[in-house]
């Protein structure tokens, strides 16, 4: 019985979803927006290449190995995502209670469930090592030499995986607006779309006596008049 609010489809005795279909739907479209924040960190980050050279090459020229600079830009994306995961939580507070206003609902924060906490830890650490892998490997990976030779200069081909995400990015970007555009003119479709009644001045009785039953002339004529 606990799962029948999300499946409450059955065919033949199996089950064949329901609102669990909703659910991985809105789920899979949060982890697209994941993934674009994910990406533009990414581009942000190799963006300013150039600027970050000599830091890795003075870095290196000093003693410091590659592994010690991988450590340190992912930390650095594992900060970015702690703070955004803290702001994200204090936004989703103070946003609920207008939410629950609006859409009729009773919705609170898990904050004593731990399998809610796990989770949530969970994605912050996916987002931040996601966020941070390429950044990490790409400019730990400067040559010292050149860098403070000031003779570095990206390379063709290190600018691919760059123009890979950009595209990646819009791709995503632009099926989501299609997407929200497709969704948002079919509930104005179905909400306008002649239903073969007038929906205005409309009366409903429950027929719960069967002495009712073919008699909705009689009915019609004893509540609403001659008229109706």
């Amino acid at each position: 019985m606990s799962r029948w609010h999300l499946y409450l489809k059955f065919v033949n005795g199996i089950n064949a979803g329901g609102r669990i279909q909703f659910v991985w739907l809105l789920g899979t479209i949060g982890m697209f927006v994941l993934l674009l924040a994910c990406i533009n960190f990414m581009n942000l980050s190799t963006a300013r290449s150039e600027r970050r050279a000599k830091e890795v090459g003075i870095r290196k020229a000093i003693g410091s190995g590659k592994g010690q600079l991988i450590g340190q830009f992912f930390s650095e994306s594992l900060l970015a995502a702690a703070l955004a995961f803290v702001f994200s939580l204090l936004l989703l507070q103070l946003a609920l209670p207008f939410f629950n206003e609006i859409a009729d609902k009773k919705m609170t924060l898990p904050w004593d469930n731990p399998w809610f906490w796990l989770s949530a830890v969970g994605f912050y650490l996916f987002t931040g090592l996601v966020a941070g892998s390429y950044p990490a490997f790409y400019l730990s990976s400067f040559q010292p030499i050149k860098v403070l030779k000031g003779s570095f200069s990206v390379s063709r081909l290190a600018a691919i995986p760059r123009k890979v995400l950009v595209v990646l990015q819009f791709s995503v970007s632009v099926t989501l607006v299609i997407s929200t555009i497709v969704v948002f003119r079919q509930v104005q479709f179905a909400k306008a779309r002649p239903v073969g009644y007038d929906r205005e001045g409309l009366v409903m009785i429950p027929m719960t006596t069967p002495e009712f039953f073919g008699r909705q002339e009689a009915l019609r004529t004893s509540c609403c008049g001659q008229d109706a």
